[in-house]
């Protein structure tokens, strides 16, 4: 076999290789996330204790304020990714030339 030739392909070998073990790695930090909540919810149930609490009717009203509220701040927030996600990678060709009808 020629040189370049193996080369290359060590090269490309070595780039898929790259790409699976960042993959492997995400899947192995999701898998670990998720048995860490699974856990400490399991320790959660297990060491219970009853909170002779009174718990207002309203407090249902002030949760879900607080997650749509989370949500709204987190869409403003990446807005502008947001924005160009659904746009998609469309040129701007109109912007690149001056409008002729325009009047200054």
């Amino acid at each position: 076999m020629d040189a370049p030739l193996l080369s290359a392909e060590v090269s490309a070998c070595a780039a898929h290789n790259g790409s699976r073990t960042n993959s492997h790695r995400l899947a192995l930090r999701a898998g670990h996330a998720t048995l860490t909540a699974c856990l400490l919810f399991s320790v959660m149930c297990v060491l219970e204790r009853p909170a002779h609490a009174y718990v207002d009717p309203g407090s249902g009203l002030l949760a879900y304020q607080t997650l749509t509220t989370l949500v709204a701040g987190t869409i403003f927030y990446f807005r502008q990714k947001l924005h160009a996600l659904f746009r998609g990678s469309r040129t701007n060709d109109v912007a690149a030339e001056p409008d002729a009808t325009r009047t200054h």
